[in-house]
């Protein structure tokens, strides 16, 4: 998952569920190449816009990828 992907969240949360949205900011935030290669986490927590225009903040497990970013 990465900035600009558009996922949607599980109906398992009782807020929110089954609603489409984009990903706009992760947690922590995105890694630079030298990062990656030495192994930094990835990103586990995200704001993501709905598509009722609201910003919400979600984990990783919550949610899954429907279309990614180029």
């Amino acid at each position: 998952m990465k900035i600009g992907d558009l996922v949607k969240l599980h109906d398992t949360g009782w807020r929110y569920g089954g609603e489409i949205g984009i990903l706009v900011k992760a947690y922590p935030l995105e890694r630079t190449v030298p990062e990656k290669e030495m192994g930094a986490p990835e990103p586990y927590g995200f704001k993501v816009m709905l598509s009722r225009g609201r910003i919400v903040t979600k984990l990783r497990k919550q949610m899954e990828v429907v279309s990614e970013s180029r």
